[in-house]
């Protein structure tokens, strides 16, 4: 099985998670809470799974 090893993350000021296409420079997908992003880290990247935590302090997992 091959990983997808083209795709990273982003997070920010702006409460959005988005997963991009580095080969093409497109946007893949996004998801958007009330508080800023300030923490990440891909727990399936296969699967596009990622956890994520904001200024609340609250941890979530989502996939993109």
């Amino acid at each position: 099985m091959q990983i997808n090893q083209n795709l990273a993350v982003s997070s920010g000021w702006d409460a959005k998670l988005v997963l991009w296409d580095l080969e093409s420079g497109s946007k893949l997908s996004e998801i958007s809470w009330d508080n800023y992003v300030n923490c990440m880290a891909w727990i399936d990247k296969e699967k596009r799974i990622v956890m994520a935590g904001g200024r609340s302090g609250n941890m979530v997992v989502v996939q993109l």
